[in-house]
């Protein structure tokens, strides 16, 4: 099934801010991964990459496992296994992502990191307008976002976690947020 004019224009941009931020020779790991094709993408970088989302095929190619899993529970990886945990457009779909986020913290290595993209709470009647009106967004995704984060909730959530040092700025015309937080 083909996706909306619009969906990979805005996933090349937030693909593109993680990658500035993702350190080569990584383990890595892609929570709400969808087909893997960001963990394909970067495979040649890192040195490992493990996948889960709740509409993905399992498999493994090279150095990269994808895993058909919903995120919302325990993830299955060891206590401090992974340099880096990405969320990319993930966390505004989930129910519990206190969980989510406290798992996050569980799985990074201390020193390691989380990266996250997700829509402002100014993105919602853009993104409600372009795909129930317009259709080139995606009305399934629109219509399963849970929250829209300011970049002070971003902050307070992943500090609330354990994250520390937390930097939280506005992309795409302050649309989106980019959260980066680190495990001491």
């Amino acid at each position: 099934m083909p996706e909306e004019l619009l969906e990979p224009f805005f996933r090349k941009l937030r693909v593109g801010l993680v990658l500035q931020h993702l350190d080569k020779d990584t383990t890595l790991c892609d929570l709400g991964c969808g087909s893997g094709s960001f963990l394909r993408s970067v495979s040649g970088d890192i040195r490992a990459g493990y996948g889960f989302d709740k509409k993905a095929e399992e498999e493994t190619f090279g150095n990269i496992t994808i895993k058909n899993s919903f995120i919302d529970g325990k993830v299955p990886l060891e206590t401090g296994s992974m340099d880096c945990v990405t969320l990319i457009a993930v966390l505004e779909h989930l129910d519990r992502p206190e969980d989510v986020l406290g798992e996050c913290y569980r799985i990074v290595k201390n020193r390691g990191k989380i990266l996250i993209t997700t829509p402002s709470p100014a993105s919602k009647p853009i993104l409600e307008f372009l795909s129930y009106r317009l259709k080139i967004v995606s009305p399934v995704e629109i219509r399963d976002h849970k929250h829209y984060y300011s970049r002070s909730e971003l902050k307070t959530i992943l500090e609330e976690c354990g994250f520390t040092g937390v930097q939280v700025r506005s992309f795409e015309f302050g649309l989106n947020n980019f959260a980066i937080g680190h495990k001491q």
